[in-house]
């Protein structure tokens, strides 16, 4: 519940995003054209994931969020240069930038949660590491991807849901697997104080 909270913050900054582009003197602008598609390809995206979760199409969800993942990810990288110069108080990094940003930084901790979760399922993770070593080198790549992307994108909007998801597979798994738990700390840790120094002390840097 204190981790799939932030979907009410998620859900408001995507309003927020729909507004701004139904606006009739909204007009046009580079991020606006750009993202349009693929943003619309990551909601239905989402949609369908709701739907395979509720049906246990546990293969199916897997291929549906890091789809939905990719398909906003990749353009926002695309467009880096033009994300990092936009100005702090801009319409588009205020209604399309964070927004998108917010949603791609939880679709990256969810991704491969979503994943790691099938394949304990399915007991198809490899015997050479323990289940909760898995977890834990999922947490590294998780964390460097995040680190990698903060980089390119030099906004907090993205790295703050990553390290609300590793906050709560904290929460989560304290009691049950303090290992994992601590880990999953470190990494939210790691996370926010990459993202803010990218955001803060290179973000104007082109």
């Amino acid at each position: 519940g204190y981790a799939f909270s932030i979907w009410g913050l998620l859900y408001a900054g995507l309003l927020a995003y729909a507004v701004r582009q139904a606006l009739p003197q909204t007009g046009e602008s580079t991020l606006i054209n750009a993202l349009g598609w693929p943003s619309f390809v990551t909601l239905i995206g989402i949609g369908l994931w709701i739907i395979t979760a509720a049906l246990d199409m546990k293969s199916a969800s897997v291929i549906v969020i890091f789809a939905s993942l990719l398909a906003i990810l990749l353009p926002m990288l695309m467009l880096g240069r033009t994300i990092r110069t936009t100005s702090l108080l801009d319409r588009d990094r205020m209604l399309v930038i964070w927004p998108l940003a917010a949603l791609a930084g939880w679709l990256t901790v969810a991704a491969p949660l979503n994943l790691i979760t099938v394949l304990t399922a399915y007991d198809a993770l490899p015997a050479m590491l323990s289940p909760t070593v898995w977890a834990i080198v999922f947490v590294a790549i998780t964390t460097l991807v995040a680190i990698a992307v903060s980089w390119v994108l030099r906004t907090l909007a993205y790295p703050i849901p990553i390290a609300w998801g590793f906050v709560g597979a904290f929460v989560a798994h304290q009691d049950n697997n303090p290992v994992l738990s601590f880990a999953a700390l470190g990494a939210a840790f790691v996370v926010i104080v990459f993202g803010s120094i990218f955001t803060f002390g290179l973000r104007r840097t082109k």
